[in-house]
């Protein structure tokens, strides 16, 4: 057992390695715009996408707020930081990636996909809170009105606590592209909602993100990302009504389990109200004499700090709609210094740099299971 564990951390020890090598580079990732205005600041044409923050968002979309221990919280980092191509200045696979089944690419495509748009809602399209749809529809706060098909992957609640549903599509090539942007919007309209106020300018949002490489006439595979913005179906915002305190709750729980921090995701889901003893249990950290609480480790060893008031809020109050809205405001009014070593959400959630102590954990390893090493 004590060999497993080495070898183990050798792969780990490699892939920090890689991480510490590339996972901060960035690389050009091409938007093509709908035919209708978009949203205010949105950039199109080429823009620069962060890897480190890119696997981030594609481990906290495709974690489950309600399943414990879910294993896809750490895949996307081990699989994925290894595909992308660092050499490029683009955002595309690598020839690995280009030589896998296509089952496997599809799945590839399919998951960074998440990443990319939860990347782009959350810059461009005043995301604050993303969770999962087939979440409130256990809710019943969503219905679905056509059963032929799938819901929309997301439900995403801004700035204002306007709701916005969402569908992430990844495609591995180019082919029937046509019939996947026409299946994402018939997705967005087969649910509704009377129990939030939709957002009055894109209550509906789809976004392609196609990954192709196909081969030339050189026989040589052709490395372009292109992410498709599709034009809003047509819907209307509804009267202003209060975003329900479970919401909120469940898009920190995604960043919880994300972190693979248990306790915090099963205590703010729970209907007990929480004894303030459970706060000796948040590790106290100051960035720039902001508070924060530890709640977990990304698989890259970052420190996963929630600003305080909101740790605090979501673990004791008893109404934390308007006051997590009034904190994350709060929280991204400050000014972040030295901030290269950060990753900064707009939910009062940050990814600080840690130490990379996974050769020191070998270390102790190797001496208590195999003295000469």
């Amino acid at each position: 057992m004590g060999y497993l564990l080495l070898e183990t951390l050798d792969f780990l020890i490699e892939y920090q390695n890689l991480i510490e090598q590339y996972g901060d580079k960035e690389l050009y990732l091409q938007i093509q715009p709908p035919k209708s205005s978009m949203p205010d600041g949105t950039k199109t044409g080429n823009i620069k996408v962060n890897i480190h923050r890119l696997l981030l968002e594609t481990g906290i979309a495709t974690t489950s707020a309600q399943n414990s221990e879910d294993p896809r919280a750490s895949y996307a980092f081990f699989r994925y930081s290894s595909l992308i191509d660092h050499n490029n200045d683009h955002l595309c696979f690598n020839n690995t990636f280009c030589e896998m089944d296509s089952h496997w690419k599809q799945v590839a495509s399919d998951e960074l996909g998440c990443g990319i748009t939860a990347y782009l809602m959350r810059d461009y399209f005043d995301t604050i809170h993303l969770i999962d749809t087939s979440f409130m529809l256990k809710q019943n706060t969503v219905n679905r009105i056509d059963n032929t098909k799938r819901p929309p992957d997301y439900c995403c609640i801004t700035s204002t606590n306007e709701l916005r549903f969402v569908e992430s599509k990844g495609r591995s090539s180019y082919s029937q592209v046509g019939k996947t942007i026409e299946y994402a919007k018939k997705q967005l309209n087969a649910v509704e909602t009377s129990y939030f106020n939709l957002a009055s300018s894109w209550p509906r949002v789809a976004i392609v993100t196609l990954f192709d490489h196909s081969k030339n006439r050189n026989n040589k595979y052709l490395r372009n990302t292109k992410s498709i913005i599709i034009d809003p179906p047509t819907g209307n915002a509804n009267e202003k009504k209060t975003v329900p305190d479970y919401i909120f709750k469940a898009s920190y729980a995604k960043i919880s389990r994300f972190c693979h921090n248990e306790w915090f995701a099963e205590k703010i889901l729970s209907k007990e109200k929480t004894n303030k003893e459970g706060n000796r249990l948040g590790i106290d950290i100051e960035i720039n004499k902001i508070p924060f609480k530890l709640i977990g480790y990304s698989p890259f060893g970052d420190l996963a700090l929630l600003y305080t008031p909101i740790w605090e809020k979501l673990l004791f109050a008893g109404d934390v709609s308007e006051n997590i809205q009034h904190f994350t405001k709060e929280f991204m009014s400050f000014k972040y210094e030295n901030n290269n070593d950060m990753h900064i959400f707009n939910n009062g959630v940050v990814f600080k740099k840690g130490d990379n102590n996974m050769k020191y954990l070998k270390d102790a390893v190797c001496s208590a299971i195999c003295p000469k090493y």
